[in-house]
This record gives structure tokens, C-alpha cells and sequence, in this order.
């Protein structure tokens, strides 16, 4: 699992919702330090905590993990 990846693409989303870290933070019901460490890629989420950060930033997790297109988007042809 790419950890940097994972941290890069938490960032971004949480800065295109203009976020700050201490208000995922809150939300999450975590430490601002833990989602530093997550975005630095010093910490891995449990996968209770990735949900519920897709969660609140809207996204699916395939986006936190740099996955741009579904499968499910996908004709027959391309899979």
C-alpha cells in the first residue's frame, strides 16, 4: 500500500474543501497531530478512520488511493 500516495491525496482533498487540519480533526474525532502524521505518511488509518475520512471530505476511497476511474465506468472493451 502506497502510504505517501494515500497522505498526498488525503491534503489535497482536505485543502479543496478548505479544511484545516484541526477542523478533520475535529470532525474525525482525532488528533491533529494523527492526520499530520497521516498526510506525512508517519501514520496509517485504520479502515474505520480512512472511511470516515472519505466520508468527510466526499470522496470514495478509491480517490484517497489516486484511483481516477472505476472499473464500473468501464466498457466491456477496456477490462
Amino acid at each position: 500500500m502506497n502510504y505517501e500516495l494515500l497522505g498526498n491525496q488525503i491534503r489535497k482533498q482536505r485543502k479543496s474543501k478548505k479544511y484545516t487540519l484541526e477542523q478533520l480533526a475535529e470532525q474525525l474525532d482525532v488528533s491533529t497531530t494523527f492526520i499530520g502524521q497521516i498526510e506525512r505518511a508517519k501514520g496509517v488509518p485504520s479502515l474505520e478512520t480512512l472511511v470516515k475520512i472519505a466520508n468527510v471530505l466526499e470522496v470514495s476511497i478509491d480517490a484517497l488511493f489516486g484511483v481516477e476511474k472505476k472499473i464500473f465506468d468501464r466498457s466491456p472493451e477496456e477490462i
